[in-house]
């Protein structure tokens, strides 16, 4: 297996073999290819509309650092087990919980990111054709046939088959280098040239506000998902470590930090609340360099939304066929298209707060399980796992209860911290005899179990209780422990943690 895209034959759901692993140099191009999209550019002009210049750098820090960190999780997971998220989430929320709550919640952000993708691409295909047919671009009919041409022809080489994915990757990255440049020499040059237009772009103090949460969440919205479903990704990592870290650094985070940088320096030179397409019109960008929007594109809207919602679609009804995966595509393109024309894209903000509230809570409780209280020994529960149920939806209503910018993050430390308590209390309880006291201890002096609950903890309380730069001191102080916590728990990890309920040969 030479990719992290499905095989001809469909979905595997199985372990994936040793001797069928990649070095993580291999991987990291995949989430590159899939993180270098519009999007990130479209949050970088966010950010410099809200934020000066420093602030916009300290927000692209701190978000990267706590996007790292859940990514890192994650990808041990899928590397130590070799499984899709859709089932690694059957060891914490039992089968039936992960096929009626964790599946649908991946598969609807997939819908979500692929209707955002196809909107982006949609509209600079109108703006194309204004020259042409004037008016065009105004018209919702326009919009909407320039959607579903889209949004079919995107997926048309993940439906007909493999041959013709693997270039699509080469041309919409070069596509992005090309108009991220050029785009961003335009907007320099909008202040009179490219020194004056640096020295605006690091002086720049318009717009400044006091609290940084809203564009750390913007940020941690754009990953969100990853910190749980990038296992399906990472199950292809031979190693724990140091791949599993590796590539998340180098094929996300370093990724977005560049073209964060990238949209906010575009972003300065557009008039405030004016959408990124439409500005890099207004400051010059010739008709040719929407072509460039469109193809950048192509790549991550297939790749990312159609191969995980097929695998999360195939957990929830157990088909994983080449025919199976072909109408789970289909399917994604549907409801991609659909939200497209409900306007998904003008909820953009919306859409990734909502992924930054969700998921970090869900990975965190997904990692402590399969290193701690599972000790890597991983195996899908039956029905519902209660206490996982219980403990994400009390960290959700308190932290919705609490309100506050970091909100996520209180239901990150709430529900987890629960969730251990109830482990803790059931195994003291349950007077088995592999749970006596020597085991117990050993299973709560784990380091990443004290460092993610104190960790998170001072994240959380902190960022509740303080205002800017102290609510992000403390957010960065407790993530910091969690990363040192996680890296004693891991860091002599070997590949791979045998799943107790498949018959694969451990090795060590």
């Amino acid at each position: 297996m030479n990719t992290a895209i499905p095989s001809p034959e469909g979905y595997t759901l199985e372990p994936i073999p040793v001797h069928s692993r990649l070095r993580w140099v291999r991987l990291a191009p995949i989430f590159m290819s899939c993180m270098a999209c519009i999007p990130l550019l479209i949050v970088g002009n966010l950010l410099i509309q809200d934020y000066s210049f420093l602030q916009t750098i300290a927000v692209i820090g701190l978000a990267s650092f706590i996007v790292l960190l859940l990514d890192w999780m994650n990808a041990a997971v899928g590397a130590d087990l070799g499984l899709p998220a859709a089932r690694i989430a059957g060891s914490t929320f039992g089968k039936t919980g992960t096929r009626f709550f964790i599946s649908p919640l991946l598969a609807v952000q997939g819908w979500g990111w692929y209707g955002v993708h196809i909107a982006i691409a949609a509209k600079a295909l109108v703006l194309l054709l204004e020259p042409i047919l004037p008016g065009v671009s105004s018209s919702a009919v326009a919009m909407g046939v320039g959607i579903c041409l889209i949004g079919f022809l995107f997926a048309f080489p993940s439906i007909r088959g493999q041959n013709m994915v693997a270039w699509t990757n080469y041309v919409s990255a070069i596509a992005l280098l090309a108009l991220c440049f050029w785009g961003m020499i335009l907007g320099l040059q909008s202040f009179g040239g490219i020194q004056p237009g640096l020295n605006a772009l690091i002086g720049r103090t318009a717009g400044m506000t006091t609290s940084l949460a809203g564009g750390v969440i913007l940020i941690v919205g754009t990953c969100g998902a990853q910190a749980v479903l990038l296992s399906d990704y990472a199950r292809f990592s031979r190693r724990v470590m140091p791949d599993a870290f590796l590539f998340p650094l180098v094929g996300i985070v370093l990724v977005g930090i560049v073209l964060y940088l990238f949209g906010a320096t575009i972003g300065m030179s557009l008039v405030s609340g004016e959408d990124l397409i439409t500005g890099l019109m207004h400051i010059g960008l010739p008709f040719a360099g929407l072509i460039l929007v469109i193809i950048a594109q192509w790549n991550p809207a297939r790749v990312v939304n159609l191969y995980s919602f097929g695998l999360a679609l195939a957990t929830i009804t157990g088909v994983t066929t080449l025919q199976a995966r072909q109408w789970f595509n289909f399917l994604t393109v549907l409801m991609g298209v659909v939200l497209a024309m409900l306007g998904i894209l003008d909820h953009l903000q919306l859409f990734l707060m909502l992924q930054a509230f969700l998921f970090p809570a869900i990975g965190l409780m997904m990692a402590l399980e399969h290193f701690v209280f599972s000790s890597r020994s991983w195996k899908e529960r039956p029905g519902f796992c209660w206490k996982a149920l219980v403990s994400l939806a009390a960290g959700y209503a308190i932290a919705l209860t609490v309100g506050g910018g970091y909100s996520f993050l209180l239901a990150m430390f709430v529900a987890n911290a629960l969730y251990s308590s109830l482990q803790w209390w059931g195994r003291l309880k349950s007077g088995d005899r592999r749970c006596d006291l020597n085991t117990i201890k050993s299973y709560s002096l784990a380091p990443f179990l004290l460092c993610s609950l104190f960790g998170s903890g001072v994240a959380a309380i902190g960022s509740t209780f303080l205002p800017s730069p102290g609510a992000e001191v403390s957010i960065a102080l407790g993530f910091l422990v969690i990363a040192l916590g996680f890296f004693l728990q891991v860091r002599s990890v070997k590949v791979p943690a045998v799943p107790s309920s498949l018959s694969v040969p451990q090795r060590n």
